[in-house]
């Protein structure tokens, strides 16, 4: 039996002392960065990430020229990068089309690869590269854009940056339906005609509507997330090979289908983000009680695609906050296991960004914000969470008129060093303390784009840029050293040391 969480969200302000969900006020303004980037535009933050030498990409779309691209580059401290674009801020038109990017990402270059959908009337599936600069790499595609690759109208909801650049993009196509498609392009926006059909894969299940909104590589393969009608929602996970083939030893024939209501008029029911941490799958999106109120559904699986019975009885949460409506937007588990989620509460008269964490049985994680959550933002909306080793970085829009938004939160999972195996978010490396050779290992089927040693000074020591399980550390001098690992477009820190 499912269980459902009741919970009053308090909307008075938590405190800002050093504890585990309070603002970090050495970022920005007490913890805030606020960019206007004009009195007349509305900005909306769509995803970003951390880059190795920690200043942050945040992407999304503007009206301040009628719907474009946006793209800014911020220092580590919040401060807007100069360097980048025009005083840190990049603006990429897609000629007269409109255009929304949905993310971002960058290969081992620097270069920027941005995803969404553009197009006048029509909107279709859009992939871009920018220089690291922020300007439009006109060497990538055609003129820089690859678009309008098939079907009726169609839009990009995640996008994964391989260890050899390629790029992989999953969103949806309409053709008869409504139907799930990934793409797979070569490093130059060539498309890899070894995937799917020329490499497009559109999957199809018997003429049902189904629509992907979120994905994550599972090692080579690529499990994703969203909904299948028929003619109610039910939540959905797909995993597909490497080639684009469906992978029929997941779930039912390729696939679970869920659905969280009892009521077979249900008209929403929908995976929204989903996590792979140790050879566990998370889940979670929404489902609609009725017409004008929302929960948080959640649910873990077994890396087989079964719902885990071990998790809320039968594999099934329902979180009621008593808002109106909740979408939650981002998903991370933690090092402690504790699942960190982030969204938007909608109501008649107000949205509101939140952060909300969990123990790992479900339950809220009390020392965390108030009571476990966090509303008190000026949120609109939160999109996209960078999780570092004693903060989070928070990613979104801020009240009307809408504004770019970040704010830095104090997380009080600090990593430190075990004796023989540290176990970090998505992977674990050992030994440690380490002598001629480190392992270094997925725990999330991630795979590695950099590896970087720094010395005691900051200085880099070494570096690997292949996805690799062990390293050969017999030249470095015994010391401290930190490890950080690039994973598409995540940074995941150690700190160790050479014997």
């Amino acid at each position: 039996m499912k269980k459902i969480l009741l919970f009053f969200i308090l909307i008075n302000s938590i405190l800002y002392s050093q504890t585990d969900g309070s603002l970090d006020t050495s970022f920005g303004t007490n913890g805030r960065v606020f960019t206007d980037l004009s009195a007349s535009s509305n900005d909306y933050m769509q995803d970003g990430i951390q880059l190795p030498d920690n200043k942050i990409l945040v992407a999304g779309y503007t009206t301040l020229k009628g719907l474009d691209n946006v793209v800014l580059k911020y220092l580590p401290n919040g401060t807007l990068d100069v360097s980048f674009g025009t005083n840190g801020i990049s603006i990429i038109e897609f000629g007269s089309d409109k255009s929304q990017i949905r993310k971002i990402a960058t290969q081992s270059d620097g270069k920027i690869i941005i995803a969404g959908r553009s197009g006048s009337l029509t909107s279709y599936a859009t992939v871009a590269r920018l220089n690291s600069d922020g300007t439009l790499d006109t060497t990538f595609g055609t003129n820089g854009i690859v678009t309008k690759i098939s079907g009726t109208e169609s839009d990009i909801q995640s996008l994964h940056i391989l260890p050899d650049n390629k790029i992989i993009v999953v969103g949806y196509v309409l053709n008869d339906n409504s139907d799930i498609q990934v793409i797979k392009l070569n490093a130059d926006g060539s498309f890899d005609t070894n995937f799917g059909i020329n490499g497009v894969a559109v999957i199809d299940f018997d003429s049902l509507s189904q629509r992907a909104f979120c994905s994550v590589m599972n090692g080579e393969k690529i499990l994703i997330g969203g909904v299948v009608s028929n003619p109610t929602e039910s939540s959905l996970l797909l995993q597909l090979n490497s080639n684009g083939s469906i992978d029929t030893t997941f779930g039912t024939n390729g696939y679970s289908s869920i659905q969280f209501g009892a009521n077979p008029n249900d008209y929403y029911d929908r995976f929204l983000t989903v996590k792979v941490f140790q050879n566990k799958i998370y889940a979670v999106g929404s489902r609609a009680k009725d017409y004008f109120n929302y929960n948080i559904n959640l649910s873990r699986f077994t890396i087989d695609g079964l719902l885990d019975t071990s998790f809320s009885d039968d594999g099934k949460l329902l979180i009621d906050t008593n808002n109106e409506k909740d979408f939650v937007q981002d998903l991370n588990i933690l090092n402690d296991n504790s699942i960190l989620l982030a969204g938007v509460s909608l109501a008649s008269n107000s949205n509101k960004g939140f952060l909300m964490k969990l123990n790992a049985n479900g339950s809220y994680k009390t020392n965390f914000g108030s009571a476990g959550v966090v509303t008190n933002m000026n949120f609109i909306e939160v999109q996209k969470v960078i999780v570092n080793q004693n903060n989070i970085i928070v990613v979104g829009t801020t009240t009307y008129p809408s504004n770019v938004a970040l704010a830095k939160y104090n997380n009080a999972n600090l990593l430190g060093i075990q004796n023989d195996e540290f176990l970090g978010r998505n992977f674990n490396v050992y030994p440690n303390p380490m002598q001629d050779k480190l392992n270094v290992i997925s725990r999330s089927g991630q795979q590695i784009n950099t590896i970087e040693i720094l010395d005691a000074s900051g200085k880099k020591v070494f570096e690997h840029n292949q996805n690799t399980d062990q390293l050969n550390t017999g030249n470095l001098a015994k010391g401290i050293y930190f490890l950080k690992i690039y994973s598409e477009g995540l940074i995941e820190n150690f700190k160790l040391i050479k014997d």
